[in-house]
């Protein structure tokens, strides 16, 4: 009857989150009770091998915490079974117990599984949970760079196979760990005798992003500098592998107001070209820069000795808004001014111009005293300011013509 009872205490939910009594032990290095536990079991192999709501295994869980003893307790149980043990993930592919132990760094725990008698350490290392990562992903994303050093330096580790393997996103390890900003990291990665570098760095993801990309769209300066300082890198041309929408990492940090990435980003490639480069939508970095009103990014690229400022601020989107338009849009008054008192620029035609809807930098201006900006991150400007603004401008011109009479007519006849 005791035994009984015991069995089915074995089997009851311990801590309220969903853990058997043995996963709950197995955490916490109660060798003794686990021994109890298994001694008593009717079926200890199936309860060593049963996984909890969260997916984990008494041998998980104990990986988890780094509990070596009572992950060794568990492997070497007579009615183990080893090898199926550590190959096991939860129904849903969730994680094993060498993919926890690296990402929380417990290099004891991944050792020991990786140099059991019956492990199958190159079939454990290539596993991928139901996200397509791997233990080495799991290290580098958590920043165990220990454990992807034991990884990658095991004897059965196919190091160069495991870099290149992709997640279900069609990201190699390097790209996942772009943004983060952990240089040590990426140094790991890039330096490994075994890394093809060069490959790495130029690997694309379905959305043709790259590392660098990644890294440009988070604003990681170090990682930026890293990537294109590697002997192995061929920066020029990793500078005009264009991601998503046909965005380069140029585009992506004027887009996010990186500054100092933008800064970095430009001795490695053609700026001039760089700069006039545009999107699937026609956009270019100054566009995207002014519509996120973002000041200095907008200055940087006029501004910089490379940059054809008059011929940038023709250029428009596809749709035909330019870079005042889209400024207006979102009430960005100081992007504004920046571009109609720039020395290159041709306010009057710049206030001028229409899309291809009929719409101007007055009409975008317009919008936003009425209904607010485009852009939900737009600066907290007061409503009317831009049209205020434009209007003012144009009003200054020596003689402003029929249709921009006629147009500021419009404009005011629809704010009243």
């Amino acid at each position: 009857m005791a035994h009984a009872a015991m069995h089915a205490a074995m089997r009851v939910f311990a801590d309220g989150k969903h853990k058997t009594a043995l996963m709950a032990f197995a955490e916490t290095g109660q060798l003794e009770a686990m021994r109890v536990l298994l001694q008593h079991s009717a079926d200890p192999a199936a309860m060593m091998m049963l996984t909890c709501a969260g997916g984990s295994t008494a041998l998980s869980a104990a990986a988890t915490k780094g509990q070596v003893e009572a992950m060794r307790l568990l492997l070497d149980h007579s009615s183990a079974d080893p090898a199926a043990m550590m190959m096991m993930m939860s129904p849903d592919g969730g994680p094993s117990a060498l993919m926890v132990a690296a990402g929380e760094g417990h290099v004891g725990a991944m050792e020991l599984l990786l140099d059991h008698p019956s492990s199958d350490a190159a079939a454990m290392m290539m596993l991928a949970d139901t996200e397509g990562d791997t233990a080495l992903m799991w290290a580098a994303e958590s920043g165990r760079v220990e454990a992807m050093r034991l990884l990658l330096n095991h004897p059965s580790a196919d190091a160069a196979a495991m870099m290149m393997l992709e997640d279900e996103s069609g990201k190699i390890v390097l790209m996942q760990v772009a943004d983060k900003g952990r240089v040590d990291v990426m140094r790991v990665l890039l330096d490994h005798p075994s890394a093809n570098a060069a490959a790495m760095m130029m690997h694309r993801n379905p959305s043709d992003r790259t590392a660098l990309l990644r890294a440009a769209v988070a604003g990681k300066v170090d990682v930026i500098r890293v990537l294109l300082d590697h002997p192995s890198a061929d920066a020029a041309a990793m500078m005009v592998l264009a991601g998503d929408e046909g965005a380069t990492p140029l585009t992506r940090t004027a887009e996010a107001g990186h500054v100092d990435a933008m800064r970095l980003l430009h001795p490695w490639a053609d700026p001039a070209a760089m700069m006039m480069h545009t999107d699937t939508n026609g956009i270019t970095a100054l566009i995207h820069a002014a519509y996120a009103g973002h000041v200095d990014a907008v200055r940087l690229l006029l501004d910089h000795p490379s940059a054809d400022a008059a011929a940038m601020m023709t250029l428009s989107c596809s749709n035909g808004s330019t870079h005042l338009m889209m400024a207006a849009a979102g009430g960005h008054m100081d992007v504004m001014r920046l571009l109609l008192d720039h020395p290159s620029a041709d306010a009057a035609a710049m206030i001028a111009a229409r899309n291809t809807g009929g719409f101007s930098a007055l009409t975008a201006a317009a919008q936003f005293a009425s209904d607010g900006p485009y852009n939900s991150d737009a600066s907290p400007t007061t409503p009317c300011a831009p049209l205020l603004l434009l209007l003012r401008r144009v009003a200054v011109e020596p003689q402003p013509t029929d249709a921009q009479q006629a147009h500021m007519s419009l404009v005011v006849e629809a704010l009243c």
